[in-house]
């Protein structure tokens, strides 16, 4: 039987080799020094062929080669190389190397059996599974088409980029010298950058810098050193929670300090075209207000805190009794004491020692008008000081004039007596003058 399948397997063939046998089995074997198998085409002899096509092994150089080729241009279409020494290869379509390793297109692509590795642009096995080399002027690059747009990952200068096929225009780099966990992403989505194990959506080790806008519609949470909490503290935008009719547009945020569970909230604050921080919660709201009462005049802000006092260009201390507590009358002992204890200087500020200046010193003030921490001093408390020794001084002086009034009236008195006194011994004196010319004209009444 197998020599009936040599025979159809024979038929239209010109082997240049004269033995044919049967080894191990094959349906053909030709033996020769260079065994070849040429395929022509009889409808075009004479001169019309185009291409003889030639199956042949051959030894050259040292080593064995198996090529299929045409022979009139003798175009090698597949080379398969074994190499007897080790040695180069032979240039060729495809080439086996006695290692057992794959090259295709003249080594453009190089198949490592053993290594596992495929490698483009060069005749050797990487160290990676895929290893892409380059030259140093356009480097090494994947293209990515889908016949509408085409996106390369490069190497270019020792950089990692990532960009569309226009050079230089590149949307993702990667620095040679970029430090490890510069950019991860874990499982969750959650990216981390300067960290390999980020705990957020985004968890950046170091500083940060936004040059633009940093826009969110959530709550914003922060931890500080030695927070017990993780969110310690938080920002969020109040005007979204605004419901307020007449305050809707009132744009702003809030910082939490959920560990001490207290708020401040920066805002602005209709009416008045203003401005407004406020603290909330562990001691009731607190607010200072910047507003402006006549917005056409630059010179009418006004700064207000939530106690009632304000500035307008001068300070207004609050003095509501809706403020106070542990109201008493200031004694007039304690008051004396204290004014006289007050010791009037002249000074300069550090910031402006050319401007001369009146007043005291918050160190030597007594404790009536003193300051707790004796670093400043209220105008207020003086004026009710000095309100208090004039109202007692007013009093003495009323007193006194209410004396003085009546010593006057006294004196009055005594000098119309006098005067009384006067005329009796004026009328004396002339009766004795009388008596003396003529004792008998004496009317005795």
């Amino acid at each position: 039987m197998k020599k009936k399948n040599i025979l159809k397997i024979a038929i239209g063939l010109s082997i240049s080799a004269t033995s044919i046998t049967t080894l191990c089995g094959a349906d053909l074997n030709a033996t020769s020094t260079q065994p070849k198998v040429t395929f022509i085409d009889s409808n075009h002899i004479n001169g019309a062929n185009t291409a003889v096509w030639e199956i042949k092994q051959t030894e050259a150089s040292g080593f064995d080669y198996f090529y299929l080729r045409n022979i009139l241009d003798d175009a090698k279409i597949i080379t398969i190389d074994r190499l007897q020494d080790g040695s180069s290869t032979q240039g060729g379509s495809i080439q086996v190397i006695s290692s057992g390793d794959l090259s295709l297109a003249g080594g453009a692509i190089y198949i490592g059996r053993d290594s596992k590795t495929l490698n483009v642009g060069k005749t050797t096995n990487g160290d990676a599974t895929l290893n892409i080399y380059g030259d140093t002027s356009i480097g090494a690059d994947i293209a990515l088409d889908n016949n509408t747009s085409r996106w390369r990952l490069s190497n270019i200068n020792d950089w990692f980029t990532i960009g569309p096929s226009l050079k230089n225009r590149w949307v993702f780099t990667i620095s040679p010298n970029t430090p490890l966990y510069s950019f991860n992403i874990v499982d969750g989505g959650l990216v981390g950058i300067g960290t390999s194990t980020p705990s957020a959506r985004l968890e950046v080790e170091g500083n940060a810098i936004v040059n633009g806008e940093f826009n969110t519609t959530k709550t914003i949470t922060a931890s500080f050193d030695g927070s017990t909490d993780d969110s310690a503290m938080k920002m969020i935008n109040i005007s979204v929670n605004n419901t307020n009719t007449n305050k809707k547009s009132d744009a702003g945020f809030a910082m939490t300090n959920a560990r001490e569970n207290f708020t401040w909230t920066f805002r602005t604050w209709e009416p008045d075209s203003g401005f407004a921080i406020a603290k909330q919660g562990n001691g009731g709201t607190k607010e200072f207000r910047l507003h402006d009462t006549d917005p056409a005049d630059a010179t009418t802000v006004v700064l207000e805190l939530a106690n009632g006092a304000y500035c307008d260009g001068v300070w207004h201390n609050t003095s509501s009794r809706s403020m106070k507590k542990d109201i008493q009358p200031l004694g007039t002992k304690e008051a004396l004491e204290a004014f006289n204890k007050l010791q009037p200087v002249t000074y300069a500020y550090k910031a402006n020692p050319t401007d001369q200046k009146v007043g005291f010193i918050a160190e030597d003030v007594p404790e009536l008008v003193a300051d707790p921490k004796h670093r400043s001093l209220s105008a207020m408390d003086m004026v009710a000081l000095l309100t208090k020794v004039v109202q007692v001084q007013e009093k003495k002086m009323k007193i006194k004039d209410a004396l003085i009034d009546e010593m006057k009236l006294a004196q009055k008195k005594q000098e119309e007596k006098l005067a009384k006194i006067e005329a009796l011994l004026t009328n004396l004196a002339l009766v004795n003058s009388n008596k003396k010319k003529d004792p008998l004209s004496l009317n005795f009444k």
